[in-house]
């Protein structure tokens, strides 16, 4: 019955979105991507060739590749199969967290307020409703079965051992965010004294862990940290404005946990650039309390502090001490959750002490009034937030409307509005992108295409070299600038574009096919 629950109640949100049509990161990652296109590297998947690879979209998740391969061949370009995937993954790590706090509390109603309340927290939309954002379900999901297994106190040293290994790999594959589970996992040894493990053993799957972990990023530095390195695109936290914004993005992200409103696909994150900013002591407050109240309860109130333990330790692989491409998203914080819903759900659910039965009862009433009342009020934020994700004009619209500043939104309802044949309102809105992010090539080459769909070609032409000359790593950037040289007849400046686009990205599928039409041409010319 309580699994059921656990299933129905977040169905309750997520089912109405199956008909959605692929947005944001959709597009690229799934539909226009080439190697999906090719079931032939699934075999590459599996023996974690691409774990190095760069080049490969989400090259060093290959547990998700797998998935979207098998995806697509059930479903085709089917999101709603997609989605259906995503619901499975979330509904399972659900379960699993139930499973969890049971073994390890041994309290049915606090474990199941803890899973009711992560399971319709609308902060997880992004990562559950959008296929190219399920790296974070799919984390979760085994890094959930990596710490029940890891606490089983019954089973054989061996064989937890081994078990552990394979699902913190699998979390790992999934995304690289698992790095910080043997943290965790060292977190419920400390604040829960009467579920540990015997000291070696823990020693043991620490050590096993750690290894995993050093061998995953051995295994994938060949792709390279996400924003180190290459041209800056306008969004990251480049240093030290990393670390001085790292604190206040950690009191954003709580706030949002706390108070999941306004919801934004694309949040704009202006850096803290030195120590006298207060965004910097707020933040460095917000993180000090957090440690200082884990230290203080962790004999009064020991799930306080794994709570505010985990939320600190899941916060790191998205802190931007390593710069990320979007310093705060949404789908960042589905694994933190699950640590915060733990500090209401034990607060919720707490014993009554050396109160009377009477006062004790009063007080689990007013308790399951309360949660019944946080829960109402997920899922009316979720039914409100959920028409935003029908399709990508619908998101960006309410993107732009929650946040003025975003140049992303921008591009896409330019790119709708070309579609349209409203090319003049598309140009003032990708004019705004560039203003606003001028280091976001996106902008330059949208409206280098856009220019030359309306025969400017040295407009296009400047544009696309512009872009070039700001992300020289793009691909996507050299291809365009290939396409408008042809259209200007120069010939050997397309020849060089061509080959730097396919250097860059050997999948590329429509350079590839210029490039077959181009040797199948010469020996007619000779």
């Amino acid at each position: 019955m309580v699994l059921a629950l656990l299933a129905v109640a977040p169905a309750l949100l997520y089912l109405p979105g199956f008909g959605h049509d692929f947005v944001y990161d959709d597009h690229g990652q799934l539909e226009e991507n080439p190697f999906l296109q090719n079931p032939e590297n699934v075999r590459e998947v599996l023996m974690l060739g691409t774990l190095g690879d760069a080049r490969v979209i989400n090259g060093r998740r290959p547990f998700v590749l797998l998935t979207y391969f098998s995806d697509r061949a059930v479903w085709g370009a089917r999101a709603a199969g997609y989605r259906l995937t995503n619901f499975a993954a979330h509904a399972g790590s659900v379960w699993l967290f139930f499973f969890l706090l049971l073994r390890l509390s041994g309290r049915r109603a606090f474990s199941f307020s803890a899973a009711l309340l992560f399971s319709l927290h609308p902060v997880l939309i992004e990562a559950v409703h959008v296929p190219a954002f399920r790296p974070d379900v799919f984390c979760g999901l085994f890094s959930f079965a990596f710490l029940l297994a890891a606490v089983r106190t019954e089973m054989k040293t061996a064989r937890q051992t081994a078990l552990a290994a394979v699902l913190l790999w699998l979390a790992l594959c999934s995304k690289e965010a698992a790095a910080v589970l043997p943290a965790v996992l060292a977190g419920v040894w400390i604040c829960l004294p009467q579920t540990r493990l015997p000291v070696r053993r823990m020693a043991l799957l620490l050590a096993v862990s750690l290894g995993l972990v050093l061998l995953f990023m051995k295994l994938s530095s060949g792709s390279g940290l996400q924003a180190v390195g290459g041209a800056w695109n306008g969004r990251s936290l480049q240093p030290p404005h990393n670390f001085f914004t790292s604190p206040w993005l950690f009191l954003r992200m709580v706030g949002l946990l706390a108070v999941p409103w306004p919801l934004v696909a694309d949040r704009v994150v202006l850096p803290v650039t030195s120590t006298a900013d207060l965004r910097f002591a707020a933040g460095l407050l917000a993180v000090a309390v957090c440690l200082c109240a884990a230290i203080f309860f962790l004999r009064r109130k020991p799930w306080i502090s794994l709570s505010l333990g985990w939320m600190l330790a899941a916060y790191l692989p998205v802190s931007s001490l390593v710069p990320l491409f979007n310093p705060l998203a949404e789908r960042y914080l589905y694994f933190m959750a699950a640590g915060f819903c733990i500090l209401p759900a034990h607060l919720l659910t707490s014993d009554g002490g050396s109160r009377s039965a009477a006062t004790v009862s009063m007080g689990v009433i007013a308790s399951k009034a309360l949660l019944g009342f946080i829960c109402v009020l997920y899922l009316l934020i979720g039914w409100i937030r959920m028409p935003a994700w029908k399709n990508d004009v619908a998101l960006w619209t309410r993107t732009l409307a929650d946040e003025p500043n975003s140049m992303r939104a921008r591009v896409w309802l330019a790119l709708d509005l070309k579609e349209q044949g409203r090319r003049e309102e598309a140009l003032t809105l990708l004019d705004e992108a560039i203003r606003i992010n001028p280091q976001d090539v996106s902008g330059f080459i949208n409206r280098g295409i856009l220019w030359g769909e309306m025969g400017y070609y040295d407009r296009a032409e400047a544009d696309l070299a512009e872009a070039v000359r700001r992300r020289p790593e793009s691909s996507s950037a050299h291809w365009n600038l290939a396409v408008m040289l042809q259209h200007k007849g120069d010939i050997g400046g397309m020849l060089r574009e061509l080959e730097k686009t396919l250097e860059l990205n050997p999948e590329h599928e429509k350079a590839l096919q210029v490039k077959k039409s181009l040797e199948s041409a010469v020996p007619e010319n000779r």
